[in-house]
């Protein structure tokens, strides 16, 4: 769909140019950690969900390949429940994921160290969808 004028040009505004995204990799040997957006969990439960294999499979290649690589698995909740449920749940979780590592990995417990935060370390605001989603994450930090 035209406009009708030969020579209309477009304009463009609101728009940003951002750096390129660093692989997980990348930010794992260069920033010493991952805040990472791909571990999803059933609603107030530590159980993993299908979306997450994409994630856990980058991390758990990454952790095959460097045999020298030792990961703090930190996970954090959104404050929806009480501070006491949340942390129960977020240290459940990061134990998920890391019993999902060592299993489908075939690796060293040791290497992966946990901790459950709740959600006493937020990242965005408590009450707005997006700050509420950004606040709900795993995060991965080099040993």
């Amino acid at each position: 769909a035209g406009t009708g004028t030969k020579d209309a040009k477009a304009m463009f505004t609101d728009f940003r140019i951002t750096e390129r995204r660093k692989s997980p990799e990348r930010r794992l040997y260069e920033d010493g950690k991952w805040v990472c957006y791909g571990i999803y969990f059933d609603y107030g439960a530590a159980t993993l969900r299908g979306q997450s294999s994409a994630t856990l499979r980058q991390i758990g290649e990454l952790l095959k390949k460097d045999p020298t690589l030792n990961l703090r698995i930190e996970d954090n909740t959104n404050d929806k429940e009480n501070d006491a449920d949340n942390l129960r749940l977020s240290q459940w979780r990061a134990e998920v994921v890391q019993d999902y590592l060592v299993k489908k990995y075939n690796l060293p417990k040791d290497r992966l160290k946990i901790k459950g935060w709740g959600a006493v370390r937020p990242l965005g605001p408590l009450d707005t969808p997006d700050g509420i989603e950004m606040n709900r994450r795993v995060e991965f930090f080099k040993m």
